[in-house]
């Protein structure tokens, strides 16, 4: 007996195992009768394509090609999103109307059936009351006027006492009586009360009968007024809620109208963002918010185009006009050719600086920017930047204080070249016999360097933009203008910039014109350490 329980349990859960993945094998099945559908459909759809495309070529049709004109018949069978927001809310009224209904159905023909067998149990229970009385068989005359209605007294045997003609019990006891729960027609509404004797062993029995008819009408003009109101019902919501999704899909076509009217000669459309604060507002925000980066961005790009041609034409006009000048007086005249020759090299020599700066920041931009890194002492780094400033500029007053800090992973020549870039603009904008002045300060989590001048300063509106490409603070001054000294690509403090955040590190700037200016590189500890394998670091 164990082994067949066991057994019948293993095949109940071989059963169970078996139902999913029949469901499964014919989900899959459906699923790739639908994606051979959609690849049938779409094969057609490219065949016909390409044959009106030949026609066209053949018959050298312009805008109203064959072509054209079967795609406006494809998007006839578009289906927008108005229409699918329509058809869902129609589909769920629809459904809704048709559970109503069937509630009416049902609910309705049981309440009817109710209500009648109540009439006739009342009838048969005033009629037994009198009965018990005064037991007389003249009272059943009483019954016989009601339209409709008839009636039946049975010995406890089934055979007729008194009552209609043609009545039988057995007629009664066939399955005619009605139900409220069938959909087939049934013929009467019976009620069976005892009038003699017990309900175990009755003497005699009343059966009552009433036709069906008058209530079936009822209950069928109900049902065809409620399908009648339901239809009508679902037309109208049907039409509302095409309104509705009309309404609020409106703002959707305005933002496809002015999306539409961009373009790359005119950024400046923004999408409207007036009444309330729903999904659609914050979709126009974020997309007035992307625009208005993407302005800012294509702007910077056509600026820095426009100051990357200004910087390129200066020295190729100098090279020209050397070259010009070398080839008319310079095959005869040493000291002609000797300042050709040393003028050219000093406009290759910037322009291989400016291309070399312009490559560097197009590398950064693309996210492919790298840096040969090594550990080293940032103690050992500031200390000849330096010995190398003192040596080429005895014009400043050039000083250093530096901790001895630990060694750390970083680029060596790219954090020299950044910290270069800003003694150098130092230099360039602070008088003779002023202060330059260098150090580097370590902390708990932070490396500072910072290097501290009194030199002229920038102003305050010019600040927020040392730092974007080809910006000059002295919009006077260029490279061949009045102080040969301030020359250079307009490119250094944004190279110094990428730099100093390529190594995770901050600027912080403060000056003060005819005061002096202070610029510190903040670098975190956990940023100029080594990576190990295993996600350290050391």
């Amino acid at each position: 007996m164990k082994k067949n329980r066991k057994e019948s349990r293993k095949e109940k859960k071989s059963r169970r195992h078996k139902q999913p993945e029949k469901s499964v094998r014919n989900h899959q099945v459906s699923k790739g009768i639908g994606l051979v559908f959609k690849f049938v459909l779409r094969l057609i759809q490219s065949v016909i394509r390409a044959i009106l495309e030949a026609i066209d070529t053949l018959r050298g049709n312009g805008k109203d090609s064959l072509v054209s004109g079967f795609d406006r018949f494809l998007s006839l069978f578009r289906l927008n999103i108005t229409f699918k927001l329509t058809w869902s809310y129609g589909w769920i009224t629809f459904r809704t109307l048709i559970l109503i209904n069937i509630l009416i159905f049902f609910g309705g023909k049981f309440g009817l059936q109710s209500y009648q067998i109540w009439q006739l149990d009342n009838r048969a229970a005033v009629f037994v009351e009198d009965w018990k009385a005064t037991p007389d068989s003249a009272l059943l005359d009483r019954l016989i006027p009601i339209e409709g209605l008839r009636y039946g007294v049975f010995d406890g045997s089934g055979n007729r006492i008194n009552g209609s003609d043609a009545m039988a019990y057995t007629e009664i006891r066939t399955g005619n009586e009605y139900s409220p729960w069938g959909f087939s027609y049934q013929d009467w509404f019976i009620s069976e009360t005892v009038l003699e004797g017990d309900v175990e062993n009755p003497d005699k029995v009343l059966v009552l009968m009433e036709s069906t008819d008058q209530i079936e009408e009822i209950y069928i003009g109900i049902v065809l007024a409620g399908w009648v109101l339901a239809v009508l019902f679902w037309l109208i919501a049907m039409i509302r809620a095409s309104k509705i999704a009309k309404k609020h899909l409106k703002p959707i076509h305005t933002m496809t109208e002015n999306v539409q009217s961009l373009s790359a000669s005119d950024l400046s459309e923004r999408l409207m963002v007036n009444g309330a604060r729903d999904e659609l507002k914050d979709l126009a925000l974020t997309f007035n918010h992307m625009m208005d980066e993407i302005e800012e961005s294509y702007g910077k790009q056509r600026q820095f185009v426009s100051d990357a041609s200004h910087e390129l034409r200066t020295p190729i006009a100098v090279i020209k006009g050397y070259a010009d000048l070398l080839n008319r007086w310079g095959k005869d005249d040493p000291e002609v050719l000797a300042e050709g020759i040393e003028a050219i090299r000093s406009e290759t020599d910037f322009m291989q600086s400016l291309v070399e700066s312009l490559l560097f920041l197009a590398r950064r931009d693309r996210g492919t920017l790298k840096m040969e890194m090594s550990r080293f002492s940032l103690t050992e780094l500031m200390e000849e930047v330096e010995k190398e400033t003192k040596m080429i500029d005895n014009r400043h007053e050039i000083s250093g204080e530096f901790d001895r800090c630990p060694v750390v992973y970083a680029s060596y020549d790219k954090l020299k070249q950044a910290v270069r870039v800003f003694v150098d603009n130092c230099i360039k904008y602070t008088p003779d016999q002023g202060q330059i002045r260098l150090s580097l300060r370590e902390t708990k989590q932070t490396y500072a360097i910072q290097i501290v001048d009194n030199g002229i300063g920038i102003a305050k509106e010019d600040q927020p933009h040392i730092f974007d490409r080809f910006y000059r603070a002295d919009k006077s001054r260029t490279r061949l203008g009045e102080s040969k000294t301030t020359q250079g690509t307009g490119l250094g403090l944004a190279i110094a910039k990428v730099i100093v955040e390529q190594h995770g590190g901050e600027i912080y700037l403060e000056s003060e014109l005819n005061r002096g200016t202070s610029i510190t590189l903040f670098f975190p500890k956990a940023a100029l350490k080594e990576q190990t394998g295993d996600g350290g670091a050391r």
